[in-house]
C-alpha cells in the first residue's frame, strides 16, 4: 500500500499548487510522477504525455525506473 510515508522515503515532496496540494517525483523537466494529497490517482509526465490513474504496481514500477535512470549511463 503507497502511504505518504513511503512517498517520503522514495524522495516525493509535497508541493502546493494553484489547484491543490501534489506529491512529486521529479527526474527532470520533462519526467515526473504526481500524486494528489489523498494518493487517490498517480500520474506520470513523460515528454508531454501523461499516463493517469496507475496502478500501485505501475506506481512502484515508475519510481524504481525514475531512480535509475543514471544507472545506465
Amino acid at each position: 500500500m503507497i502511504t505518504a510515508d513511503w512517498l517520503k522515503r522514495e524522495g516525493f515532496e509535497l508541493k502546493k499548487y494553484p489547484d491543490g496540494m501534489f506529491w512529486l517525483l521529479r527526474a527532470h523537466e520533462d519526467l515526473f510522477i504526481q500524486a494528489d494529497e489523498a494518493l487517490t490517482n498517480f500520474s506520470v509526465y513523460q515528454n508531454g504525455w501523461v499516463d493517469n490513474k496507475l496502478t500501485e504496481e505501475e506506481v512502484y514500477k515508475a519510481v524504481h525506473q525514475i531512480k535509475n535512470l543514471g544507472d545506465d549511463e
